[in-house]
């Protein structure tokens, strides 16, 4: 996929990995309920094995090779703002 497929479809990809991540969250819960531990405790260890969620999808948004464009963009954006509020 090109790049820039991969930033058209930004919304795509998001929804592909949030969930890709639930998925995993929750085999992992599932492993530990087989194993005994109480639902709400397997949820949490589940996400706490993984670590924070935010940041695993930041490593992914950087693999993709789009960050550089999408926060130009977002620079851009803001210098607009700024110039209209102070010429």
């Amino acid at each position: 996929m090109g790049w820039w497929r991969r930033l058209v479809g930004r919304e795509r990809l998001e929804h592909e990995l949030d969930k890709e991540l639930r998925f995993h969250v929750e085999e992992e819960a599932a492993r530990l309920r087989r194993a005994g531990t109480p639902d709400a405790e397997a949820r949490r260890l589940a996400l706490a094995s993984f670590g924070t969620v935010e940041a695993m999808k930041e490593q992914a948004r950087d693999a993709r090779g789009t960050r550089w464009v999408e926060d130009l963009g977002k620079d851009l954006r803001y210098s607009v703002r700024m110039m209209k509020r102070s010429p």
